[in-house]
């Protein structure tokens, strides 16, 4: 269950979008799904999400977006 980046830019600055962040996450693991968040940018993001037990992250905290062969090199390296 994707949590979109709009409320996931938006929980540092805003506790209703981080009360939203919290009950997609919470409602992925009721449904037995994994949550991806969407756009981490931030430390303080991803801490808050680690604190949800949130799954799975996507964005440029981690990573840049990567061509397919880009990809490929990095899990093979």
């Amino acid at each position: 269950l994707k949590v979109d980046r709009s409320f996931v830019n938006k929980s540092q600055d805003d506790q209703r979008n981080a009360q939203i962040v919290q009950t997609i996450v919470h409602l992925s693991h009721q449904l037995g799904l994994k949550a991806i968040a969407e756009g981490l940018e931030t430390e303080e993001q991803l801490r808050l999400l680690q604190s949800l037990n949130c799954e799975l992250g996507q964005g440029y905290l981690l990573s840049k977006p990567l061509t397919a062969p880009d990809l490929e090199l990095l899990f093979h390296n």
